[in-house]
């Protein structure tokens, strides 16, 4: 289409019209290599965090899915193309924008802090 194919572009689209929950197409930079299988095996253990990563079978992050669920759904993790090197990934979430969102962050911040003995 730009008859650049030294261009490299890493990109998302998505259309999802919902009330509710939204969603964030990440493009992430890391300081070591990184796999999207480790990345996904990170998340699995987060806190918070659904992976729902498997689009050959049509189960990827949704809003409508989102809704009314705490957790962030994570998913379409992929090594991000634009880059030379394994230091990138891409990766799209939804989540709730009522149940999962600066208020309650801010309390799970707190009960860490607090579990920790920091305040």
């Amino acid at each position: 289409m730009l008859h650049a194919p030294e261009l490299m572009i890493s990109c998302t689209s998505v259309r999802v019209p919902i009330a509710r929950a939204h969603s964030e197409s990440l493009n992430l930079e890391f300081e070591e290599d990184i796999t999207p299988e480790e990345a996904r095996e990170i998340l699995r253990t987060a806190e918070g965090v659904k992976v729902v990563d498997d689009p050959l079978n049509g189960l990827y992050p949704m809003p409508l899915d989102a809704t009314a669920k705490y957790d962030v759904l994570a998913g379409r993790i992929r090594q991000d193309i634009s880059r030379n090197d394994k230091k990138g990934l891409d990766m799209f979430i939804s989540g709730d924008q009522l149940l999962r969102g600066a208020a309650l962050n801010a309390v799970e911040i707190a009960e860490h802090l607090v579990k920790r003995g920091l305040v």
